[in-house]
Parts: C-alpha cells; sequence; structure tokens
C-alpha cells in the first residue's frame, strides 16, 4: 500500500513538473505559429501580444517603487535587457501558478503522457521554424555584414567582443552560408517524425555553438539561445535510451517507433499535404524576404556614387593650404563613404560621422557631421580615382583634393584563399 502511495505521488510529481514546462514554453513562444499568418494578421496578433507582456511587466515593476527598473521605448536589438529577464520570471510565475490547479484536475482525464506528442510536435515545429528563419538569413548572407570600410580606418581595439564577432562570421561567406546550411537542415529535418533524432542532435550541435558564442562574445540574445538549446535537448528526451545503447553500448538501436504514438487521424493525408504546404510557403517567404533585404541593405545593394575611402592630399582653408599636421583637429585626413553612411577622419584621428545627402545631376553634396551645428555646403568633381570638393563651411571657403584609397590596399581584404602556404601567414 505504501509503495503503490508513493508511486502515485511520483506519478502527480511528474505529471505536474511537465505541465509546468509546458505552459511555460507555451508562455514564452506564444503566438507561434498564429505570428506567421500572412496579410499583417499575424504581425499584428504579435505586437499585441507584446504589448500585453509590456503592460504586465510595468505593472509587476510598479509594485515595488524603490525599483529603477526602465522600459526601453522601442526594441533595441537586445534580448538580455532587464525587462526580458523580467518577463521570463514573470511568466515563470504565472505557469507555476497555473500548473497546480490543472495538474489536479487532469490528473486522471488526461495524464501528462497523453498531452506530450502533442506537446513534442508544437516544440519541433517551433524550433524548426525559428533555425529556418536564421538559417536562410545567413545562406542568403545577411545576417552578418563583415567589415564595412568603416571597419577598415578603426583600431581594432576600439570594437566590441561582438562586433569581433559578427565582423568574424560576415569576413566569409561561404562559412556563413555552411553555418546558415547546418540550421536550415537541422530544422527540416525537425518537421518530420522519421527523421526527427537527426534533425535534433544537428540542431543540438549547431544552438549549444550559438549559445557559446552568445555567452562567450557577450552577444545579448543569450536568454533565447538559451531557450532554443533547451528545446533542443527537451525534443531529444524521448530518445535517450536509444542514443545510450548506441552511441554509448555500441550496441544497435531499437525500433520504438511508438514512443510518441499519436491518434491516427493526426496521420491523415490532408495533414500531411497542409504541412507541405506549410512548410513550402515558409520556406519562400523567408527566402523572398532574405532576397528583397539583401537588395535594399545587403550584399546585393548598388554601391553609392562616391563609395570608398579617400586620402585627403590637398586641404585649402580660404585659398590658403593647411599643413598635414598631427593633431589638428579641423584639417581632414580621410573622407570615409561608405553603404549607409559617411565619416570624416580629422588629422587628430577623431572619426566624425554624418549625415549626408547628395545630389548627383547638380553634383552637390551636403555633409552634416552630427557633432557640428552647421553643414558643409560643397560641389563636387568625380575623375577617376580622384575626387575634389568645392564649398564652403561655418564662413570659410573650402576646396579638398582627395584620392580613393583601393579597398585591397588594406591587407585584410587583399588576401584571399590559398591551398599552398610555405609559412603560416598570422599577422
Amino acid at each position: 500500500m505504501y509503495k503503490l502511495r508513493l508511486e502515485t505521488q511520483r506519478a502527480l510529481i511528474g505529471h505536474w513538473a511537465g505541465l509546468f514546462l509546458l505552459l511555460y514554453l507555451f508562455l514564452y513562444t506564444f503566438p507561434f505559429p498564429l505570428d506567421s499568418i500572412p496579410f499583417s494578421i499575424g504581425e499584428t496578433l504579435s505586437n499585441a501580444v507584446s504589448q500585453f507582456w509590456r503592460m504586465v511587466v510595468v505593472k509587476g515593476v510598479s509594485l515595488f517603487p524603490d525599483s529603477h527598473f526602465v522600459l526601453p521605448d522601442t526594441p533595441n536589438g537586445s534580448g538580455d535587457t532587464t525587462y526580458h529577464y523580467i518577463l521570463a520570471m514573470v511568466q515563470i510565475g504565472i505557469a507555476l501558478i497555473l500548473s497546480i490547479p490543472v495538474a489536479w484536475v487532469t490528473r486522471k482525464r488526461m495524464p501528462f503522457g497523453t498531452l506530450w506528442p502533442y506537446a513534442h510536435i508544437f516544440l519541433r515545429f517551433y524550433l524548426g521554424y525559428v533555425l529556418l528563419s536564421y538559417g536562410y538569413a545567413k545562406v542568403i548572407p545577411n545576417q552578418f555584414s563583415g567589415y564595412s570600410l568603416m571597419d577598415l580606418i578603426q583600431p581594432m581595439g576600439n570594437q566590441s567582443p561582438m562586433g569581433v564577432l559578427w565582423r568574424f562570421m560576415g569576413y566569409s561567406v561561404p562559412y556563413m552560408i555552411f553555418i546558415g546550411f547546418a540550421e536550415v537542415l537541422g530544422g527540416m529535418l525537425l518537421f518530420f517524425r522519421r527523421t526527427v533524432k537527426l534533425g535534433g542532435l544537428i540542431s543540438f550541435g549547431v544552438l549549444l555553438n550559438i549559445f557559446l558564442l552568445n555567452m562567450f562574445f557577450d552577444v545579448p540574445v543569450k536568454l533565447f539561445s538559451f531557450h532554443l538549446l533547451s528545446i533542443s535537448l527537451i525534443i531529444l528526451v524521448p530518445y535517450r535510451k536509444q542514443f545510450w545503447r548506441f552511441f554509448i553500448l555500441n550496441r544497435p538501436g531499437v525500433a520504438t517507433s511508438d514512443i510518441l504514438a499519436l491518434p491516427r487521424r493526426l496521420g491523415a493525408k490532408w495533414i500531411q499535404w497542409v504541412k507541405w504546404v506549410g512548410i513550402a510557403w515558409v520556406t519562400v517567404i523567408m527566402i523572398s524576404i532574405n532576397l528583397d533585404r539583401a537588395r535594399k541593405y545587403g550584399r546585393l545593394m548598388p554601391l553609392p556614387e562616391l563609395y570608398g575611402i579617400y586620402k585627403v592630399e590637398g586641404f585649402q582653408r580660404n585659398q590658403e593650404e593647411v599643413p598635414a599636421l598631427m593633431g589638428n583637429p579641423t584639417r581632414w585626413k580621410l573622407l570615409v563613404v561608405d553603404k549607409y553612411n559617411m565619416a570624416i577622419q580629422t588629422m587628430d584621428e577623431q572619426v566624425h560621422y554624418a549625415a549626408h545627402s547628395q545630389d548627383s545631376l547638380q553634383r552637390d553634396l551636403k555633409i552634416k557631421p552630427y557633432r557640428e551645428s552647421e553643414a558643409y555646403q560643397l560641389s563636387y568633381i568625380k575623375e577617376g580615382a580622384g575626387l575634389q570638393l568645392i564649398g564652403t563651411f561655418q564662413g570659410d571657403s573650402l576646396k579638398i583634393d582627395l584620392k580613393r584609397i583601393p579597398e585591397d590596399s588594406y591587407y585584410l581584404m587583399a588576401r584571399k584563399f590559398h591551398w599552398i602556404n610555405e609559412y603560416p601567414n598570422n599577422r
């Protein structure tokens, strides 16, 4: 009798723990997959859910008047803000509170083993979708931009650890495509029951590497990547005995197709067709979105007319030549026209980022350094690698002669792949 009661208690605890985990993951991943509904419906729903959680967090934090929590006005690209950690704790608390009565009510009618196959499918499809979204952003190389012209003139010591990682990953496009292909492969294999184990292993390996990179290079996606890594492990849990026999005991794996047995109606042909159509739809949408981004912002976008790094060879102010003396904060040293921005480096090695507008027909160029109250009003003449700027700034007349520096004059950009290296080229 005592043994039977103990087993019942353990079963109830296991039922509660499983429900708590599933409730938390549901709250964390919601509104997936509804956020993928087209025609802006999914986007609207996703924004509504985000606003709801922001309201919950703000109300919760207001209960502690001594806290110094400041909620960001808009998302800033970081997934590791104080808000995200508070949100995770709130969702854990909600899942904990809900799981106790739900576990008690469903302990006999719907044991955890009945829910688990459905939850496993949900987690597989969620993780597969996320891996596809990140994978296609690398297969069509958008996620990591590599070295810009601005990076080439900056000391490496000024870069952040995340910046080093981003430029490292973006430097080699073939390597980025390979990593993206691994993510896409792992994600695709998760969609099919026969390939779940292989997809789970590939996904776990990929996500473990991503999580460690985020940790050790201080990339603010640690919380999200930890959840993805945990989900990949949860997906593999039902097959732990098979992995143990095959990888550790060196014995053939035993086929156990009923580990996650589902009602036969879920294997109906129309459901399989819906799955295939959904996968094809998501794939087409993700590829088209990334191609569009590449054309507008990435490697396929057209370069600006004045794109390049220009060395100042002559600098006249009010018809008098200003010598190129180190430390002079007003005399230009370099002009950098990059894909997205422009900067002036002065002789004191300071880099002044600037907004700019250009009229290619009138050959007019307006440069407004962000730290200055006035803008350079210039006209330009471009002949080959030469560029001449004539105009005014703060009441002074300017004439600036510049010459473009080829990008391959920087060794990092000139060095290409070599099968044969007679000595280590580590510099």
